[in-house]
């Protein structure tokens, strides 16, 4: 048994044609896209399988959005993602990327307006009801991790986020971001124990090995962290951020001449990278070398109007 979704979520339409009420762009479905598709594909099923149901029996789209954990934190970073890939080729250069663009950053502030203090509580209440049902759901769980990050409360995340860890003990990123994690606390052997798990699972890994680089620094093992960071370039030569922790941490070393050169690599890698900019806008006017500095604070203005 077929579905003509294309058919059926044109009917469903305003317009009479799929948009931007059920689609990001032109493949990847909305959340409501997603509900609609579902729902169809349910219908089919009580219809062939003989199942009591139907049009009345079902879920809607606020209650399914609930049961998901699916919240104005979640509504909020999938906006951020996907403003961030419609502004990439070939997406940009379609006819109305403005009008879209501006609407998803409408979409955003709104978004951000209902991220009171409030809705967080709210959103806490959710996910901890959600994962008494449902201990093992580890999606879930990593949205919650998202939740109390963005309230600040790294190590209830952190707590949360060692529960993935176990679950998908197979699975590089459970470590990479529990890593990241332990980082933002400060605790850099148990960060490093963590990036190195991520590594040793997936060895092609430029943000598990950066992010090992920070970590080592702290504890001293300047070797070892200018070799995560070389690796991290190694795999993505274009990795202006590894670049740039690589420098940072041979100007805490007083190697400044070489942390520059670090810097200037971060800004070949991506001529559009702010921090590279401000740090040798910075060294250069601590030096009073006004003329060096002011190309890369023109460059700050250019790419941060604001």
């Amino acid at each position: 048994r077929f579905i003509d979704a294309s058919r059926e979520l044109n009917d469903k339409s305003q317009t009479g044609l799929a948009g931007s009420e059920f689609l990001c762009e032109h493949v990847h479905f909305t959340f409501e896209g997603n509900y609609q598709l579902a729902k169809l594909i349910a219908e089919k099923l009580v219809d062939v399988l003989q199942l009591p149901g139907g049009q009345d029996a079902w879920a809607n789209e606020e209650t399914c959005a609930n049961h998901l954990g699916f919240t104005a934190l979640q509504k909020l970073r999938f906006a951020q993602e996907l403003r961030s890939r419609l502004r990439s080729p070939p997406f940009d250069q379609q006819l109305g990327h403005k009008q879209r663009d501006a609407a998803i950053d409408a979409e955003i502030e709104q978004l951000k307006r209902e991220l009171t203090p409030e809705a967080a509580r709210n959103a806490k209440t959710l996910y901890e009801q959600l994962l008494n049902q449902r201990p093992n759901d580890w999606i879930l769980r990593k949205q919650y991790c998202l939740l109390l990050e963005s309230l600040g409360d790294i190590p209830s995340a952190i707590e949360q986020w060692q529960q993935v860890a176990a679950h998908l003990s197979h699975h590089p990123d459970a470590f990479f971001i529990l890593g990241t994690l332990y980082n933002r606390q400060k605790d850099w052997q148990q960060a490093v124990e963590a990036l190195q798990t991520a590594v040793a699972l997936r060895p092609r890994y430029p943000r598990a090995f950066n992010s090992l680089g920070i970590s080592l620094s702290h504890l001293g093992n300047f070797q070892e962290s200018y070799d995560s960071f070389a690796q991290a370039i190694a795999l993505q030569p274009t990795y202006a951020e590894a670049y740039l922790n690589w420098g940072d941490v041979l100007l805490n070393q007083k190697e400044t001449a070489a942390a520059i050169q670090k810097y200037e690599a971060a800004i070949e890698a991506n001529p559009d990278f702010l921090r590279a900019h401000l740090k040798l806008g910075k060294h250069f006017v601590d030096q009073q070398q006004f003329v060096a500095a002011e190309p890369h604070y023109a460059a700050v203005v250019r790419i941060k109007p604001d």
